[in-house]
């Protein structure tokens, strides 16, 4: 209990210490294998997060929460197929949990089905109105669908519901951003960075909207900022190109564009991008 509450408090380390000192004092206490293995997944601790929630599950088979924990982790791992059976089994020991049908509306849309997974965060809300999480996830679908409006409804609906959701607030801002409105969008991802600091999507998003306002030293330093927390995210690289190419330095800029495509060859922007500056 302890653990839990320092957890909810982002103080992760104690709780880690709190849930290893339950596991050392009960062996058999499935709950407390499961909030370990949550603690280590938020830490990115994926594979020892596995063999937690795996401890939880054999002590405990119907313990719902654990296949739930261990989908997420598998999910990460790039283990779809077994995170999608792991859903399906916290779903069929306890159908009134809307977080597996969020998450699993989640994997769902990474595999292609957007539709699917729209009727996935509604069954969610279905379940609990206030899911904040499921009205991010239900806004992204939308806007990938191209309803840009309904999707900004439930981004407005998750930072209502939940006014600490940093990533609620960078969708907003992206959606914002699309509809021309730079300024408001600029809010939303300060608001978003002020709540995680860590936030390298908001930092992109916010030196996006720098960037078509013409500020574009500040824009730099936002895409610097984003790859600094994320030197895997490969749009950073490519829009920073952008500015750079906006500048006048287009062989630096060329090697922004390379970079996106070395961290992910199949980035059609990047390769435009690339194009223009090389036509």
């Amino acid at each position: 209990n302890k653990g839990n509450i320092l957890k909810d408090l982002g103080h992760k380390q104690e709780a880690l210490e709190c849930y290893d000192k339950a596991v050392e004092l009960n062996p058999r206490d499935s709950k407390a294998y499961t909030s370990k293995g949550n603690i280590l997944s938020d830490f990115g601790n994926k594979q020892e997060a596995l063999e937690c929630y795996d401890k939880a599950i054999e002590l405990d088979p119907k313990n719902w929460y654990a296949y739930n924990g261990k989908a997420n982790a598998l999910f990460h791992l790039g283990n779809k197929q077994d995170a999608l059976e792991c859903y399906d089994k916290a779903i069929e020991l306890n159908p009134k949990f809307p977080v597996a049908y969020s998450n699993k509306g989640n994997v769902v849309s990474d595999l292609g089905n957007k539709q699917e997974a729209l009727a996935y965060y509604d069954k969610a809300l279905e379940l609990e109105s206030r899911y904040s999480q499921a009205y991010t996830n239900k806004g992204n679908i939308l806007k990938d669908l191209g309803h840009k409006q309904e999707a900004l409804e439930c981004y407005d609906k998750a930072v209502e519901l939940n006014p600490r959701d940093s990533k609620a607030y960078t969708s907003k801002g992206n959606i914002l951003s699309d509809f021309g409105n730079k300024q408001e969008a600029l809010e939303c991802y300060d608001k978003a960075i002020e709540l995680d600091p860590k936030n390298w999507y908001a930092y992109n998003g916010k030196a996006n909207a720098l960037f078509h306002l013409g500020n574009k030293q500040d824009a730099l330093e936002c895409y610097d900022k984003a790859i600094e927390l994320n030197p895997k995210f490969p749009v950073a690289y490519s829009n920073k190109g952008n500015v750079v190419s906006d500048l006048g330095n287009k062989q630096e800029a060329l090697a922004y564009y390379d970079k996106a495509l070395e961290l992910e060859s199949r980035y059609s922007q990047a390769y435009t991008n690339k194009g223009n500056i090389l036509k």
